[in-house]
């Protein structure tokens, strides 16, 4: 994770649905940074793959991401690279109060950035092709809000 990575993240308050930065630094020219993450989560595409999801833990896993992009909506993030590979599933613990076999957790938000006025825009190429909403492909790199929803 890269400082703008860090601070980004940072920038959007704790939502249970979102990776949390447990702490970050810079340690001469390398960013150094410790994300708190469940040992025992595999991401959902690698899942998916394996056949390892039913329909019902899908839909419960994007309903809980959904909730997490629409918090760093609120806060002015755009993730930017939504897609299975990038939401961590972990075993719900006994003692939750909500009863889903997974627990979803969105992840590298790398290409995430604060969102910005829709005639605002820089030339860079982010996100994972088949997941990029079609105004990035055409040059849009304005980080608006619904290029996430696209994804």
């Amino acid at each position: 994770m890269g400082k703008v990575e860090a601070t980004t993240l940072a920038s959007v308050p704790t939502h249970p649905a979102i990776v949390r930065i447990y702490a970050a630094f810079l340690e001469k020219s390398r960013n150094e940074s410790y994300l708190l993450l469940s040992a025992a989560g595999k991401d959902a595409h690698t899942m998916r793959e394996n056949g390892e999801l039913t329909p019902r833990d899908v839909r419960s896993a994007l309903r809980r991401v959904l909730h997490g992009v629409r918090h760093c909506h609120s806060h002015g993030v755009v993730h930017r690279d939504i897609k299975a590979g990038n939401v961590l599933l972990s075993p719900t613990p006994a003692n939750a109060r909500v009863k889903t076999k997974y627990r979803a957790t969105l992840i590298d938000f790398g290409v995430a950035k604060q969102a910005i006025l829709a005639d605002q825009s820089h030339c860079s190429m982010y996100g994972t092709p088949g997941y990029q909403a079609p105004e990035m492909l055409l040059g849009d790199m304005s980080g608006k809000v619904d290029m996430d929803e696209y994804a």
